[in-house]
């Protein structure tokens, strides 16, 4: 498959684009002069009744916006002309030439053709206002994907009953070729251009009241004996690089041009029959029928009907190479005597019984063709029923499929190229092997074993088919070749459906019926397809091509009206809008598609909405007992399988995360170990998603103080992601930031900040800048800093880390309070205690939109600004607060290493308002009972708990003369603004 090539400039493709490739077409001098220097119309501008809204493209007749029609209340494209100061005499050709493009298509009515609303002059520009469509060029609908012929067929077929209606409304167009067909979302097929439209001189005009005059400055050349246009001599210029006309006389485009067209000569609608057959010729071929880069060498092909010879492997039949090669006749009275008939010629197949394919649930079906080939083969003693899997395979994996794949994965040259291709090979190879042999056991199950109807060969045919799709659209996404689609590509093809569903009968059969109608499932074919590029681009990091592809297929959808793919295509979008980080909009959609699936039975789809909502809603948006309930409903939808797959495990592995930011380790344990178990079985331990799930592992036991075990998940996660996807891969990031993290939580510093400041980079380069991967190791960093006592650069870690996080999940997001926080233990080990505190409050206010009073960090929290009270001479105050802490929280689920500190903080503030020694050594007491609990997570209140005590191990407070102890002083706190 082959990427679609840049956005037509025309009024159809909201997501705009560059101009038409003006080096392929020769046009007249005066039009050129827009390219040169052009009025600009931004947003806002008034053109006429018309509201400019933003630039769509640029090209030769114009410049094209988006625009508003508030008289009519609806979006329009406006295509404007402004010539040059002072080329004002040579730019009133083109605003002539773009006035009779609205006139020639004002007088036409037709599906086939863009409609035309208005046309007048704003200043010196000409304006035309035409309809806003969306969609793709018939250049770029055939450079998507490989069409099928009866695709071709029809498209072309449409396209040229819209060159038929201009005929009959006595226009011709001139420079008709693919560029100027738009395939639009709806699927609709429309003839655009017609700038260069000229009135038929074989054509007598009656009752319009209108004629389209002659260009004055077209010239015309006598022709042969034998009639055949006698051409001037064109020297050597190139083909490709003709922006103006020889002697500004000839208008049109080299390669889709008549001979006589070449010539000068007049053109009438057979001229525009060589056009559409040169299009038709390079679709169905590939290639360019009159293959030159000369000029003088292209026009003498021409003249001499000397027609490249058509591929013997191309599959087109001779019915059809006929009709092709008729149009393209040198001499205009050889060719078609119509476009119509042309057309309905094309339209009819002249073979005995045109194929018939079954597009049954999501793709075009295989078995028409097994059913052909196996019925042929049962007649011979030497037949081989159902051995012809590899020929559907060839079509996108064959040998010549991977050499490109390769060179264009190892030429990036990154260090890690060549172990991404093996991998890749590897993956695609057993996957495409064991397609064959799921192909040929469906096949013969049927038509050997006869232990299968023939409705359930449909069904897994159909299944197989859409496996195809789904490697398609991957190997499609991976031509435009680049750093990021190396980064992901092993994780991808590692990721990709299982074929064992196309084996389950009951699965099969319980799939929604496809449409009644022919042409609505070949239409829901095609859109299916698109939300598999979507999925693709995705993959691969191209989130705005993804979620562009996913809204306009919603769109399509809508039109179609087919409910189930409807919510696909809600789905699709929902993802999409998670990707972009725009969670509240995403998790609206994901309800809607949850919902919406529900009401039509689509249980699949419903289930994978609900397993999104788990992670928008309870993991992104930190809304965590609403997460959970979508947990028991994505759960109760996927229970209704017969199997447990991979979604099953990316449930447990979202309600992990869940578990884990809501603080309870214990239940993030449980799930993401069953997440791992089942992801296991399934794919296989040597699997980039099973590493990254061990990292979450590692997250779990690491926050239980767990650290060896932690350490040997991360370990873990780091050999098998080393393995899979080779040194030096930026993925490798997420376990060496993780072994950073047990480092930094055991004191070794150091070690800790060698592991993040090496995992920074590759997040980025992986994930991009403002990745929530690049906030966390910025805090990350940070706290090795604070622990180093470099308490500036940690500071300025923390505050790069809280930006990230207010940009991507709002200011209010709990990651946003641990930032607040950490920055409020740098101000407190600074000395700067007012600032701490208003730390303090402002992280606790924003917790406390999310946690219970008795969560870990409110609780914290709370404690420090205690500390501060304590540490600014208010021990009185501390106290207080402490012991009213202390109570509060009792029968709480609180950490050990938290409720430690608590008692210690409480035994050294018991100290400091004079209590007796007893009570503050029973508060020591019970902050070693918390932190021989905790084991390893408690060391370091351990060893501050034995410092303390030991430099306050003689009772030397100060006392009064009745032997009562004095208060400590205050201290004398360092605090400066912010």
């Amino acid at each position: 498959m082959r990427d679609a090539g840049p956005t037509h400039e025309g009024p159809w493709n909201e997501s705009g684009g560059g101009p038409d490739n003006l080096d392929e077409t020769v046009m007249q001098g005066a039009e050129s002069l827009l390219l040169e220097t052009r009025t600009q119309y931004p947003p806002g501008t008034a053109v006429n009744r018309y509201v400019v809204l933003h630039e769509v493209g640029a090209g030769g007749m114009g410049v094209v916006y988006a625009a508003f029609d508030p008289q009519l209340n609806r979006k329009i494209a406006l295509k404007i002309l402004t010539p040059k100061p002072d080329q004002r005499n040579r730019g009133d050709r083109a605003t002539i030439r773009l006035m009779r493009e609205a006139q020639a298509i004002a007088r036409l009515s037709h599906p086939n053709v863009v409609n035309v609303y208005d046309v007048g002059r704003h200043g010196n520009a000409v304006f035309v206002a035409m309809e806003f469509i969306e969609g793709t060029t018939l250049t770029q609908w055939l450079e998507k994907r490989e069409r099928t012929l009866d695709e071709i067929r029809e498209v072309f077929a449409r396209a040229g009953r819209g060159l038929a209606a201009a005929h009959a409304a006595g226009l011709i167009h001139r420079d008709f070729k693919p560029d100027n067909v738009l395939v639009s979302v709806d699927g609709r097929v429309r003839v655009l251009d017609f700038g260069l439209a000229r009135a038929d001189p074989s054509h007598s005009f009656t009752g319009s009241g209108m004629s389209l005059e002659e260009d004055s400055e077209d010239g015309y050349e006598e022709e042969r004996s034998d009639g055949v246009p006698q051409f001037r001599d064109f020297g050597d210029s190139d083909v490709l690089s003709s922006p103006l006309t020889m002697d500004d006389a000839v208008v049109g485009t080299p390669r889709y041009m008549a001979p006589e067209q070449h010539a000068g000569l007049r053109v009438d609608a057979r001229g525009d029959q060589f056009s559409f057959c040169v299009a038709l010729y390079q679709a169905l071929f590939g290639q360019e029928p009159f293959p030159a880069t000369r000029l003088q060498d292209l026009v003498l092909l021409k003249q001499e009907g000397e027609v490249a010879a058509i591929p013997q492997d191309s599959g087109v039949p001779a019915w059809l190479v006929d009709l092709v090669l008729r149009g393209l006749e040198s001499r205009p009275a050889d060719r078609w005597p119509s476009i119509d008939d042309l057309v309905e010629a094309l339209e009819h197949d002249a073979q005995a019984q045109r194929r018939k394919w079954l597009a049954l649930g999501g793709g075009a079906l295989l078995l028409a063709a097994v059913t052909a080939s196996v019925g042929h083969r049962l007649g011979s003693e030497d037949s081989r029923p159902c051995q012809d899997g590899d020929t559907h395979l060839a079509a996108i994996w064959s040998d010549e499929h991977k050499q490109a794949l390769q060179e264009s994965i190892v030429g990036t040259e990154l260090p890690y190229a060549e172990h991404t291709w093996s991998e890749v090979e590897r993956h695609l190879d057993e996957d495409m092997s064991f397609w064959a042999e799921t192909y040929r056991d469906a096949c013969e199950a049927t038509r050997i074993r006869g232990e299968q109807s023939d409705e359930l060969l449909d069904l897994r045919m159909t299944c197989l088919q859409d496996h195809l799709h789904e490697v398609e659209a991957v190997l499609g996404a991976f031509e435009q070749t680049d750093e990021a689609v190396v980064q992901r590509a092993v994780s991808i093809v590692a990721a990709l459906p299982s074929l064992e569903p196309c084996s389950d009968a009951e699965g099969l059969r319980a799939r929604l019926p496809p449409p009644e109608d022919e042409q609505t499932r070949e239409r829901v074919q095609e859109l299916r397809q698109q939300l598999r590029d979507a999925s693709a681009q995705r993959a691969v990091a191209r989130m705005a091509e993804s979620r562009e592809l996913a809204e306009q297929t919603l769109a399509q959808a809508e039109i179609v009206g087919y409910e189930p793919l409807r919510v696909e295509a809600m789905l699709a979008v929902g993802i999409a809008l998670e990707q972009s980080g725009e969670y509240a909009d995403a998790e609206s959609r994901l309800r809607e598609t949850v919902t919406s699936s529900l009401r039509i039975g689509h249980d699949d789809i419903a289930a994978q909405a609900g397993v999104q909502l788990v992670s928008v809603v309870g993991d992104r948006l930190a809304r965590y007992d609403e997460g959970l309930t979508w947990y028991e409903v994505a759960l109760a939808l996927l229970d209704r399988r017969a199997e447990r797959g991979v979604a099953h495990a990316s449930l447990y592995n979202n309600v992990g995360n869940v578990w884990h930011r809501k603080e309870d380790n214990e239940r993030a344990l449980e799930f993401y170990e069953r997440a791992i178990a089942m992801r296991a079985e399934i794919v296989g331990s040597d699997n980039p998603t099973v590493a990254a799930e061990n990292v979450n592992l590692g997250n779990a036991q690491l926050s239980l103080g767990r650290y060896e075990e932690a350490l040997a998940s991360y370990r873990r996660a780091e050999d098998v992601l080393t393995r899979t996807l080779g040194e030096g891969h930026p993925q490798i990031a997420m376990a060496v930031v993780s072994i950073g993290i047990v480092y930094n939580q055991t004191a070794r510093y150091t070690e800790a900040l060698e592991q993040f400041q090496k995992s920074l980079p590759q997040f980025e380069a992986w994930l991009g800048p403002e990745h929530l991967f690049v906030a966390v190791t910025h805090t990350n960093i940070g706290a090795a800093l604070q622990g180093l006592e470099r308490y500036d650069e940690s500071e300025a870690q923390f505050r790069r880390g809280q930006a990230l996080f207010e940009k991507s999940l709002g200011p209010e997001h709990p990651e946003v309070a641990r930032c607040l926080s950490a920055i409020a233990s740098v101000r407190l080990e600074q000395g700067r205690y007012d600032e701490a505190m208003r730390l303090n409050e402002r992280a606790i206010e924003l917790w406390g939109q999310r946690f219970d009073d008795d969560a870990d960090s409110i609780v914290s929290a709370r404690a420090s600004m205690a500390e501060l009270r304590r540490l600014q001479g208010d021990a009185s105050g501390a106290m207080v607060s402490l012991e009213t802490l202390v109570a509060r929280v009792a029968d709480a689920e609180l950490d050990d290493v938290l409720r430690a500190n608590l008692y210690h903080q409480l035994a050294k503030t018991r100290w400091d308002v004079g209590q007796p020694e007893s009570a503050v050594r029973a508060d020591l007491r019970r902050a070693r009972d918390y932190i021989r609990r905790a084991g390893a997570r408690g060391n370091a209140t351990a060893r501050e708990v034995d410092a303390w005590e030991r430099e306050h191990a003689e009772d030397d407070r100060p006392r009064d003369d009745a032997g009562n102890i004095l208060p400590v002083a205050p201290g004398s706190p360092n605090d400066t603004a912010p």
